[in-house]
C-alpha cells in the first residue's frame, strides 16, 4: 500500500510539472515584444506586393501599432500605422473582429471608381 501512495504521489507529481510547463511556454503563450519592431516604416506598399499581414497593436513596448506585410516571395516589409494604406488595414482588422481567418478580406485589390 505505501509503495502505491508513493507512486500515485510521483506520478501526480510529474503530471503537474507538464502542466505547469506547458501553461508557462506552450504554444498558447503570447510573449509580447520587448520593444517597437518597426523603428522605421514605409508610407505605404504597393498593393500587389502584399500576400499578408500582422498588426502588433500599441503598447508599453511601442507607443504606435505595428504593421508589417509580407510579399508573395516572403520578405517582411513594415508599413507605416500613420499613412492611409495603415490606416486602411488597421480600420478593416479591427471591422473582422481581427479574424485571423477573415484578413484575406483586407487584401482584396479594390477597382478605381469610375466617376
Amino acid at each position: 500500500m505505501a509503495l502505491t501512495l508513493k507512486t500515485l504521489g510521483f506520478f501526480l507529481t510529474v503530471v503537474l510539472c507538464f502542466l505547469l510547463n506547458n501553461a508557462q511556454f506552450g504554444e498558447s503563450a503570447y510573449i509580447p515584444p520587448v520593444r517597437c519592431l518597426c523603428p522605421q516604416a514605409e508610407p505605404s506598399v504597393p498593393e500587389r506586393l502584399i500576400a499578408n499581414f500582422s498588426i502588433t497593436e500599441k503598447g508599453a513596448h511601442c507607443q504606435t501599432d505595428t504593421i508589417i506585410v509580407v510579399t508573395p516571395k516572403k520578405v517582411e516589409i513594415c508599413l507605416s500605422a500613420e499613412g492611409k494604406q495603415g490606416q486602411d488595414l488597421i480600420e478593416c482588422w479591427n471591422r473582422i473582429n481581427k479574424d485571423e481567418n477573415k484578413k484575406r478580406t483586407c487584401l482584396r485589390r479594390r477597382k478605381p471608381q469610375n466617376k
